[in-house]
């Protein structure tokens, strides 16, 4: 909504269709909020107004049309912009439940630990990435199947969460598959989980576009025909 000032007050700009004009609008809108009085009743639970400081909803509705200041307006459109994307993100998660309960997903092993490679590492993990972690522990010690998006900035430390969480899901008796976008990113990928599960005893191949086509052939098979059970393989594969 755009706004200007007019004789000291703010009056709002409407989308115009037909004949109508912005002062007709207006008026209907004034008298739709006469009509009801203030008896919307509230959506959102008292403890959501008070931690995030937001206006009960006949305020934010009546302030939104028609503020005493540019600060109620922004109050306003603050409030209903939060109750949008608050039930957005409601359905979102419904809709995700629902699917998820109905497939079975890996139940793995919950005496793997990832704390024993963690604890091996040069250097700390950040609590977030513990936090991270611990929810990806929680989902694949359950058998409900998991679909997360980890985020963060570059050198964040995504990889090496992934590097415990493929550690996790092949000592449970699984082979592991990590897509990159590019070869390149693949072969830096491969590089680092190497580095960290070398030691574990699990082998990791790397399969991109330019492998020759008998090393490729090579590689799979030792995938397919793993026979030993306590040779473990984490595979990489590049998709274009």
């Amino acid at each position: 909504m755009e706004k200007v000032i007019i004789h000291g007050k703010i009056i709002p700009i409407y989308p115009l269709t037909y004949s109508i004009s912005q002062n007709q609008i207006r008026k209907i809108i004034q008298n739709g909020l006469n009509i009801i009085k203030n008896s919307l009743k509230e959506t959102l639970p008292k403890y959501i107004l008070e931690e995030y400081k937001l206006l009960e909803i006949n305020q934010a509705i009546n302030k939104i049309h028609f503020p005493n200041s540019f600060e109620d307006f922004e109050k306003a459109r603050k409030r209903l912009a939060f109750e949008e994307l608050l039930i957005m993100q409601l359905l979102l998660l419904n809709l995700k439940n629902k699917c998820m309960q109905k497939e079975t997903g890996i139940k793995f092993d919950k005496n793997v630990k990832m704390s024993d490679l963690i604890n091996t590492l040069p250097f700390k993990l950040t609590k977030a990435q513990l936090r991270a972690l611990e929810d990806i522990d929680r989902d694949m010690e359950s058998d409900r199947v998991m679909n997360r998006l980890l985020q963060g900035d570059v050198g964040s430390g995504k990889t090496i969460v992934a590097i415990i969480a493929a550690y996790k899901a092949v000592k449970s008796g699984y082979q592991m598959a990590i897509m990159a976008p590019t070869s390149i990113l693949a072969s830096q990928h491969l590089e680092s989980f190497k580095e960290n599960l070398d030691k574990f005893g699990i082998k990791c191949e790397l399969l991109i576009s330019n492998i020759p086509a008998k090393r490729k052939r090579e590689i799979i098979e030792k995938i397919e025909n793993r026979s030993n059970r306590c040779s473990y393989w984490n595979t990489f594969y590049f998709a274009r």
